[in-house]
């Protein structure tokens, strides 16, 4: 088993009401993966996290404090915790 801890912020985590959520897997998971279970455990994320039923793209995946691009979205992650970040407004 693969256990994961998804870190949430500011509506993400008022949306779910705690600010972290621990996942298990059978193997190290993907993105998708955790985007998907994570909505299906809190159901009111999917407003935010989708766009379209693609992954909404003003969000941010961070693993050991790094962005994870797009394009490694189908590859596991090996880290025991992510943080999902919304978007930042500038002033």
């Amino acid at each position: 088993m693969f256990e994961i801890r998804v870190r949430l912020f500011a509506n993400l985590k008022e949306a779910v009401g705690r600010s972290t959520l621990t996942l298990v897997f059978e193997h190290p998971p993907t993105p998708y993966e955790i985007i998907k279970d994570l909505i299906s455990k809190a159901p009111g994320l999917e407003k935010y996290l989708l766009k379209h039923g693609e992954f909404n793209e003003r969000y941010r995946i961070l693993k050991d404090a790094e962005e994870i691009p797009r394009d490694k979205f189908t590859e596991p992650i090996h880290s025991k915790e992510i943080s999902i970040l919304p978007p930042v407004s500038g002033g």
